[in-house]
C-alpha cells in the first residue's frame, strides 16, 4: 500500500542576445540606431538615464525561471476490516529566480519549500478526509513587480486546514 512519486527539473538558462529600442525618430541623429540613453524628468530638473540592455544583458539568467524545482509525495494505504484507511504527505520546492529580465523592474524571487498532508478513511459511499497545506506556513512572495509604480506582490497561500466529507452516489 506504500506509493512514493516525485518529480525534478534543472534549468540553465541565459538570454543569448540582448535586443535594444531601435531611435524612430524621423530626422534625429539616432533614427534606425539602438537608444543608449532616455532623459527623464523635466527640461530643468531631470537627467539622461542609460538605457543599454533594458531587456536584460546577453549571459544572464532568464527571469521566472528557477534553476531547480522538486517535488515529492509518499501515500500509505491499508483495509481494516470494511474501512479503507490512508495518510499522504507531500512537499514542493522552488529555487529563487528573477522577477523580470528588466533591471528597472527586477526583484529576486525567494526559494522556497511548501509541505501538504492528509489522512482520510473511506467505507462503502462515504469518505472523510482530513487536509492541509502549505503546514509550516511559509509566506514568500511567487511574484514581486513595480510595473504599476508600486510594489506589488502576490504571497504564498497561507496555512489551509480542511475537513472534508463525500458520498459517492454511484454503486461502483
Amino acid at each position: 500500500g506504500l506509493t512514493i512519486q516525485g518529480s525534478a527539473s534543472y534549468n540553465k538558462t541565459e538570454l543569448t542576445n540582448s535586443p535594444c529600442l531601435i531611435g524612430n525618430i524621423p530626422g534625429t541623429a539616432i533614427e534606425g540606431q539602438c537608444v543608449q540613453n532616455a532623459w527623464v524628468g523635466t527640461a530643468a530638473s531631470g537627467n539622461a538615464v542609460s538605457v543599454t540592455d533594458v531587456f536584460g544583458a546577453q549571459g544572464q539568467e532568464l527571469a521566472n525561471s528557477p534553476k531547480l524545482q522538486a517535488n515529492a509525495r509518499v501515500r500509505y494505504e491499508w483495509n481494516a476490516n470494511e474501512f479503507h484507511y490512508y495518510w499522504q504527505l507531500g512537499a514542493a520546492y522552488q529555487g529563487s529566480s528573477l522577477s523580470s529580465a528588466t533591471v528597472v523592474n527586477q526583484y529576486e524571487m525567494p526559494a522556497w519549500t511548501t509541505y501538504d498532508g492528509s489522512i482520510g478513511v473511506e467505507r462503502g459511499n462515504w469518505h472523510v478526509d482530513l487536509v492541509g497545506s502549505n503546514l509550516t506556513d511559509i509566506n514568500k512572495s511567487l511574484f514581486t513587480s513595480a510595473a504599476q509604480f508600486i510594489v506589488a506582490e502576490v504571497p504564498q497561500r497561507p496555512r489551509t486546514l480542511g475537513l472534508r466529507f463525500g458520498y459517492r452516489f454511484s454503486g461502483e
